[in-house]
């Protein structure tokens, strides 16, 4: 039986969290009649909210709510969806309904018919996209022209927050950062252990409340984790 868990990882989003839970329902009804996926669960990691997250996500009976007494940070309020998912397949997004759930379902797609290992959303790759300024960041474009430089693999959305791909990869990520530097983290390992991907456009809105992202210490942070990696990778591939 094939089956998928989608995870999001949230930190005070009371104002978008409803309706990102709404449209997953709704998509998880459309996975289950026009797919092979036999089984979804939605899990989210509430990462100790302080607003009404909580409560609002826990309105919903068919969501599978883990609340966090400490902050863990965005990559460790995942890997705490990693290490709870129980289907074969794991996919996430965000909270802030910057990215659409129904994409998920192109996600998927995807990764079935090209037999890849991961797959990511790529806001650059869109045909209609109304994505804001930092989608098309100057940031975003140099990590993913370093990385695709590097590796010798070409990625257009090295921090995409929209991904699917098969639980066997799990294990990889397990050791990345805790926080926001782990989305650029889990890009590196895809790229340099040489695993199987593939990217699809996707929309990306404006996001609702306020960004937890700081665009130049994480963007320092970001870049540090290249370096860092880069120089680990370089080191174990003489070894």
């Amino acid at each position: 039986m094939k089956s998928l868990t989608i995870i999001i990882p949230v930190h005070n989003e009371e104002n978008a969290i409803k309706s990102v839970v709404q449209e997953l329902l709704e998509v998880k009804k459309r996975l289950l009649v026009d797919t092979d996926i036999q089984a979804i669960e939605i899990l989210i990691i509430n990462d100790a909210s302080t607003d009404k997250s909580a409560e609002i996500i826990s309105s919903f009976k068919e969501i599978r709510l883990i609340s966090l007494a400490v902050r863990h940070g965005y990559g460790g309020a995942l890997k705490t969806g990693f290490a709870n998912a129980r289907g074969d397949l794991i996919a996430f997004l965000d909270g802030d309904r910057t990215y659409p759930a129904s994409s998920l379902i192109h996600l998927y797609q995807e990764l079935l018919t090209r037999g890849v290992s991961c797959v990511i959303g790529s806001r650059f790759l869109a045909k209609d996209n109304r994505c804001n300024w930092a989608c098309r960041s100057i940031g975003n474009k140099i990590f993913s022209t370093l990385l695709s430089f590097l590796s010798g693999r070409r990625i257009t959305d090295a921090t995409s927050g929209m991904r699917i791909y098969k639980k066997e990869l799990i294990p990889s990520f397990l050791s990345l950062p805790n926080g926001f530097d782990f989305i650029i983290a889990m890009t590196f390992r895809i790229l340099f252990d040489k695993i199987p991907f593939s990217e699809v456009g996707i929309p990306f809105y404006p996001r609702i409340g306020n960004s937890k992202l700081r665009i130049l210490y994480d963007g320092i942070r970001f870049l540090r984790t290249i370096c860092r990696m880069t120089m680990r990778h370089s080191l174990d591939s003489r070894s």
